[in-house]
Formats: structure tokens, C-alpha cells, sequence
């Protein structure tokens, strides 16, 4: 059961296992920084290289930060991405039970505290007309059968959320976006 309160299909759990070998045969490296890419991505060389080297130069090797080379939609895609040494073992150690899909920036963010940038406009785009991914069909399919403590989880979440926000930050003045403060 992952953190969305549901089991994982078999492509989710098999690219998480292979994005976290990816990051240990990286940390056994002796490489600064790693550029992960999925056999499915597709970009143009000569863009590519461009973005590359200017983003090398601005990467902060002694922070954990991950740049993501793909349209990220609702913090999810992970056909390529850069990642520094400190990510990597932040992400190996915060998902080492694989409790999260290997593209969901935001928990990454969360429990690992990563950074997490996005090239814009990206340079890589899945190529699903070559290839098939069978990873939106079964996510597709799983999210339907979220189970009840999921739900219920979610509504408790909702319900705390609504509370802080109306007794707690509501009172302080600036809070409410446009409203004569």
C-alpha cells in the first residue's frame, strides 16, 4: 500500500525499485551529479547539450536538488531529471520502503527535502508513440480503488486543514488574498 492509500501497480513498483538502484549505482560513483532518463524519452541533442551545460553551471553540488527536464503534471513525470549526490541519498533514504511512486516530487520535497526545479520549457518529452506505457493505464485504474482508511485519512486531513485555516491564520491580517486589508 503506498501513500495514496492504494497497492501499487507492478510498473509503478518496478520503476521506483529501478529509479532507487539508479540513485545507489550513482552514489557508487564517483560523479557530482547524475542525469536519469526513462528508454522513453525523446529530445533534440543540440538543445539538450545547451541546457545541460548551462545548468551544470548552476547547480549547487552541495545541495539536494533535483532539475526536471519533462512537463511535470500534478508533480508527476520522471523521463528525466538531474540529480546531486545529496538528493540521492536523501530520496534513497526517505523512500528505501518505496512507500511512494519514484515521480512524486512533492513527497520527495516533503520527506526528503529536496529541492525540486523544472526546466521551462522542457527539453524532454515521453515519446509514447514508439513506446507504450502501460503506467498511466494501471495508475488510471488503482486510483478508482483507493481503500477506506485512505478516505477517511483524507477527510480527517481536510477537516484540520479547515480548522487552522478559519480559527488560526484567518485573524492575521494579509491572509485572505484581496480583501481590504
Amino acid at each position: 500500500m503506498d501513500s495514496f492509500g492504494r497497492d501499487f501497480s507492478r510498473g509503478e513498483l518496478a520503476s521506483t525499485l529501478n529509479h532507487l538502484l539508479s540513485y545507489s549505482k550513482f552514489l557508487d560513483s564517483e560523479n557530482d551529479i547524475a542525469i536519469i532518463m526513462e528508454d522513453d524519452a525523446h529530445f533534440i541533442v543540440d538543445e539538450f547539450i545547451f541546457v545541460i551545460d548551462h545548468l551544470i553551471k548552476i547547480i549547487d553540488i552541495r545541495k539536494s536538488q533535483v532539475y526536471l527536464l519533462t512537463q511535470v503534471i500534478q508533480s508527476w513525470d520522471s523521463s528525466g531529471y538531474i540529480i546531486t549526490r545529496e538528493a540521492a541519498k536523501k530520496m534513497i533514504n526517505a523512500n528505501s520502503k518505496s512507500w511512494f511512486i519514484a515521480d512524486d516530487w512533492v513527497r520527495y520535497k516533503r520527506h526528503a527535502n529536496v529541492d525540486v526545479f523544472s526546466v521551462f520549457p522542457p527539453i524532454i518529452k515521453q515519446n509514447l508513440d514508439i513506446f507504450e506505457s502501460n503506467l498511466m493505464d494501471s495508475r488510471n485504474k488503482a486510483i478508482k480503488t483507493k481503500s477506506l482508511k485512505y478516505v477517511l485519512s483524507r477527510i480527517g486531513y481536510k477537516i484540520i486543514s479547515d480548522f487552522k485555516k478559519y480559527y488560526w491564520l484567518l485573524p492575521f491580517k494579509g491572509y485572505v488574498r484581496n480583501k481590504n486589508v
